[in-house]
């Protein structure tokens, strides 16, 4: 996938886990994409980035699953670096000041 296509992404979050003790030092990021797939890059901090595509074609299950996603890093350490950037379409209702993923309602289906 280009980068240039994650700009029409609807949402995307950043995420870090920065533990020197256990030798973390690593990132992870998803993008929630208009056709209703999810993006995924993560690795270590100063190092390329591996990618992964989850195809899924839909968007309410598509936000089930990053939102599982990102449930599951947060318990396992990683911390949001930034408020998720969102690209309002006519498929998201979002909620001012909202930084949380299951702050955003889809109305996809």
């Amino acid at each position: 996938m280009e980068r240039s296509e994650l700009d029409g992404a609807i949402v995307q979050w950043h995420f870090t886990c920065v533990e020197p003790a256990n030798n973390h030092n690593k990132f992870w990021s998803i993008w929630l994409l208009q056709n209703g797939d999810l993006y995924v890059e993560y690795g270590r901090i100063g190092n390329a980035a591996q990618s992964k595509h989850h195809s899924i074609g839909n968007g309410t299950i598509a936000f089930r699953k990053m939102d599982s996603l990102i449930r599951q890093k947060e318990a396992k350490g990683y911390r949001q670096t930034e408020s998720p950037q969102q690209t309002p379409p006519e498929a998201v209702q979002s909620v001012q000041g909202q930084t949380d993923a299951r702050s955003i309602a889809l109305s996809w289906d």
